[in-house]
């Protein structure tokens, strides 16, 4: 899964383990956001859904970027404010 956060200009997906990954498009040739305040992901919520083993199946952002909401196969919805953007 796949979702843009268009504030920071930043791609977020996501596997079946639960991993989440930041990466930013062509123009910056698909590297780590430069807008990404933590050196890991265990500083943030990212590291959650791999840790009670499950992964979203929707992902939505604040018109801000700042904070990111998720559905995942538990049927948990999340709101995660620590994403790690400046």
């Amino acid at each position: 899964m796949f979702q843009y956060n268009a504030a920071f200009s930043t791609m977020v997906s996501v596997d079946k383990a639960g991993i989440l990954e930041y990466w930013t498009g062509l123009k910056s040739d698909y590297k780590f956001p430069k807008c990404v305040t933590f050196d890991s992901k265990l500083d943030t919520d990212l590291f959650e859904f791999a840790k009670n083993k499950t992964y979203p199946t929707g992902i939505a952002f604040s018109v801000d970027g700042t904070k990111m909401a998720t559905i995942s196969i538990d049927r948990k919805v999340c709101i995660s404010q620590r994403l790690g953007f400046l």
